[in-house]
């Protein structure tokens, strides 16, 4: 059984921006985040991101610090091609164990 490449794409987050249209946070976001170190501030258990819009314009976006979830380390992580194919890997062989029980 064949499985679909949309099913173990990296997910897209939204923003909601007061001042900017809405932003959406997908792979090409999460790897500028990844590697452009000043891109994350860490501080006070809180993150603050500049984030690239479409328009033109930085986005400041703060938010409550989750390690594992938005710190730079986890974000830099998930920049690399290499984490996305082993976690694709790894889908293809639960969704192939699944079939097979």
């Amino acid at each position: 059984m064949k499985t679909s490449d949309s099913a173990v794409r990296p997910t897209s987050f939204a923003l909601f921006t007061p001042k900017a249209p809405n932003l959406n946070i997908g792979f090409h976001t999460l790897m500028y985040l990844g590697n452009t170190p000043e891109s994350i501030q860490e501080s006070e258990g809180m993150v603050t991101m500049q984030i690239p819009h479409a328009i033109g314009q930085m986005v400041v976006y703060t938010e409550p610090l989750w390690k594992g979830i938005n710190d730079q380390e986890t974000i830099r992580r998930f920049a690399h091609v290499s984490f996305w194919e082993k976690f694709r890997r790894r889908v293809i062989d639960l969704v192939q164990q699944y079939h097979t029980a």
